[in-house]
């Protein structure tokens, strides 16, 4: 892997021009010599020799070039240095034996190494790929997020050096469940953002010295976000379903859900599962609980909070996460189709006639329910 990082990003004093396209010698570093060598290929590149190049629109890179009479094969893009911000696609030539392109994205021949990706807002890297190049998303500003296969294994610095590549990048799935190994302390400049990885492998994240860093760690699988404990999250447009085990010697249970850390839904338990003497349906005492939150905005982040709550008030023990709804964000939430109110209660979980000024519990056909406050 060390011997493709060289070969592509290996600087050379000597380039040329040929058909709108900047060349670069290519030179891979010769431990018995101690010397940089040519490896009688050049690479792309937008800056040689004190000559910048600017691409505009679509470039299309062939398999060999010719310069002065001696033909040389093209291996690959220097993306330390080539600006391709301005890029909308990149064709290679399906003739060129070192590099391929697929859907303007630059891979090695073998699919092994992603070699430079164009600014987009979301990607999906494709099975097989086992490495991400050294800046080979250094140029992506409106990348906000990226899928990681499960045959990834090594990952290199994202963005450019001044860490303008991805400052946006915000939400990261990574499907393998051997935590892929990082170059660098700073390879994502956002850790700030959203870490999703198979459940079975958290504890390895969690503890990793680089992923480990992440300020939100969660855990998907199978369309379900599980938080650490137990907790899983089923989203949906506009709603969540919780479902949580149950806690030994526990006299209730208090959920909260925030939206950019203001409370938009709080709700007590018994220790039965049951809101407020309001019979909710449970898949096993033994096991644990459930409940379907509604009403929340659709394709938004969300954190949470799950106490179980001891005698005396004490805590025995809490669950935190975060968890993003699914859906399309409207400014009007869309109504859902056949889910209509059937019931309604006070806290207290008497039958309400009408909306009543107060904390309302709404029960819908679907069989969830909803805390609705009425002034």
């Amino acid at each position: 892997m060390c011997a493709l990082f060289c070969t592509i990003c290996a600087w050379s004093a000597s380039g040329f021009e040929e058909d709108g396209i900047l060349y670069q010698i290519e030179t891979r570093y010769n431990n018995a010599t101690d010397k940089y060598e040519p490896t009688g290929g050049v690479i792309v590149t937008t800056y040689c020799d004190g000559i910048t190049k600017e691409y505009i629109g679509n470039i299309t890179i062939p398999a060999t070039v010719t310069h002065e009479g001696t033909a040389y094969p093209v291996k690959g893009i220097d993306s330390y240095w080539c600006d391709l911000s301005k890029v909308s696609n990149i064709n290679v030539s399906p003739d060129n034996s070192y590099i391929k392109s697929i859907d303007g994205v630059v891979y090695s021949k073998d699919g092994d190494t992603l070699i430079c990706c164009l600014n987009r807002t979301e990607f999906s890297i494709p099975e097989g790929v086992k490495v991400i190049g050294e800046y080979s998303f250094g140029y992506c500003n409106d990348l906000t997020t990226l899928i990681m296969p499960a045959s990834l294994e090594y990952v290199g610095t994202f963005g450019e050096y001044d860490k303008l590549g991805t400052k946006n990048l915000k939400y990261i799935t990574i499907k393998s469940t051997t935590p892929p190994e990082a170059a660098y302390d700073d390879i994502v400049c956002n850790k700030n953002g959203y870490l999703y990885v198979p459940k079975e492998s958290y504890s390895l994240y969690d503890e990793h010295w680089y992923w480990g860093g992440f300020k939100h760690i969660q855990c998907i699988e199978d369309g379900v976000a599980a938080a650490p404990g137990g907790v899983t999250i089923e989203t949906g447009t506009g709603s969540a379903v919780f479902t949580w085990p149950k806690s030994d010697n526990a006299v209730a249970y208090e959920l909260k859900v925030l939206k950019d850390g203001v409370e938009v839904c709080s709700l007590e338990f018994n220790a039965q599962g049951q809101v407020t003497g309001i019979v909710l349906r449970s898949f096993g005492e033994s096991e644990g609980f459930k409940f379907k939150v509604r009403g929340l905005e659709a394709d938004s982040e969300y954190d949470f909070r799950l106490k179980a709550i001891g005698e005396n008030d004490t805590e025995i023990t809490s669950y935190t996460g975060t968890f993003r709804t699914s859906g399309v964000a409207t400014a009007v939430p869309e109504a859902e189709e056949s889910i209509v109110e059937t019931a309604r209660y006070d806290i207290n979980g008497r039958p309400l006639n009408a909306p009543t000024k107060g904390v309302n519990i709404v029960k819908y056909s679907d069989g969830s329910f909803e805390k609705e406050f009425v002034r």
